[in-house]
């Protein structure tokens, strides 16, 4: 039994003296034979009010301190060998509700996010790939050469996952867009809607915006919005005159000789997109249900993850019974032991063990892709979802599932099942 006189003691004396306090003290009966326990209560039983003994038979003994003298007034047995073998069954109603705040996620994690499908457009800025997602994202992606297992490689392509630059931007989805930097390093969106021959400039880091009308430069219906050499430009290769918009200061426009820098860049950067060309993951973001089925697999919504050959896992089809259901509050879903699962639409899972010994960990959720799994300073899996100049320790995935994945399952199953 563990020796709880101290901790007592200095509940009532240290952090708690106030006089007025009434206290419910609840222990195993066998530790009130303990003598500096006894000591304890006899010492501050006029604020103990009430003493409450449990034994491993389900036997509960009510104590009532008054006038200096404790008096037994209550006896009770719980039945717990009909409670273990019978818990109680939550209704199926109860296990998705949509009460409460939603979790907040964070920007990044330690592993990157699938690349969505869906965008607005694709940006090549000084040898970096950037995505304008129809979520209104900047997203920043990247190609790699150097993977280490080219059979798990999502898409067989060099294309990795994508992080997230900023959020929430206010930008409408029309027209021609190009990226760039100012010399105080913020992103600058520029945006032409020939229809309208409205130009426009959004710097995404502090929200300042401006617009001009370009009806009276008479500028082709064809002309591409590009930036090169630290302008914009309305360009096209073939025409002697071109447009330059500023990036620094005051939003302006000046026509310029085209000359063969500007084309040359334009046909290297249509080379460097057609890499990211229909590229993209099926990102899972319908989360109705999370639970684990009658095979130990978590499965979400339709899917199950399972291993599909040595140190390869993905979410495919479910069709084993599900056994065990989470209960959902918004973007958070817990299982009856306490332990938690936090899904983030942007493509993310978080899971959180009631299991302290099981460092939080963080998976991707897409259709079909090859998975990978991290913690804070560990990674297996596809290399797609690994950080360009990653610091986290790698290993082999089927390690990483087996320490993580599977122990949240199995921790969930013999405590919350």
């Amino acid at each position: 039994m563990l020796e709880a006189s101290q901790a007592l003691d200095r509940f009532l004396n240290e952090e708690h003296p106030q006089k007025d306090l009434e206290v419910f003290f609840i222990t195993h009966q066998e530790n009130i034979a303990e003598r500096n326990l006894q000591k304890v209560i006899h010492e501050n039983r006029d604020r103990l009010k009430f003493l409450i003994t449990t034994s491993a038979d389900g036997e509960l003994n009510f104590y009532k301190h008054h006038q200096g003298t404790r008096k037994h007034i209550q006896k009770m047995r719980l039945p717990l060998k009909e409670l273990w073998a019978n818990p109680p069954k939550r209704s199926r109603e109860n296990n998705f509700h949509s009460s409460g705040i939603k979790t907040l996620v964070p920007k990044n994690y330690p592993l990157l996010f699938p690349t969505p499908k869906d965008r607005i457009q694709t940006f090549l800025y000084e040898g970096d790939f950037y995505i304008l997602s129809n979520k209104k994202q900047l997203l920043k992606t990247y190609l790699s050469d150097n993977y280490y297992n080219r059979n798990i490689y999502q898409n067989i392509s060099t294309q990795k996952g994508c992080e997230v630059i900023t959020e929430k931007i206010s930008v409408k989805s029309r027209g021609q867009f190009a990226l760039a930097k100012d010399k105080a390093g913020n992103y600058i969106l520029a945006q032409y809607q020939p229809d309208k021959k409205i130009l426009s400039k959004l710097n995404l880091n502090l929200k300042e915006y401006s617009e001009m009308n370009l009806t009276g430069y008479n500028i082709p219906q064809d002309f591409n919005l590009i930036y090169f050499n630290r302008n914009f430009y309305l360009y096209r290769s073939e025409v002697f005159t071109v447009f330059k918009i500023s990036i620094e200061g005051e939003l302006s426009i000046e026509s310029v000789k085209n000359h063969n820098e500007i084309i040359k860049n334009g046909i290297k950067t249509d080379v460097e997109l057609r890499k990211l060309k229909n590229k993209g993951t099926k990102i899972l973001n319908n989360f109705n249900k999370i639970g684990i089925n009658s095979v130990e697999e978590l499965v979400i919504d339709k899917f199950a993850l399972g291993s599909r050959s040595e140190n390869v896992y993905s979410l495919t089809r479910n069709y084993e019974k599900i056994q065990v259901f989470a209960n959902q509050n918004k973007n958070k879903f817990t299982f009856d032991d306490g332990s938690e699962i936090i899904t983030d639409l942007r493509g993310m899972l978080t899971f959180i063990s009631s299991n302290k010994n099981i460092p939080v960990f963080y998976m991707p959720s897409t259709h079909y892709g090859y998975m990978a799994l991290a913690t804070e300073k560990e990674f297996g899996g596809s290399e797609y979802y690994l950080p360009k100049d990653s610091k986290l320790k790698i290993r082999e995935t089927d390690e990483m599932y087996r320490e993580y994945m599977e122990a949240f399952i199995k921790h969930v199953l013999e405590y919350g099942a």
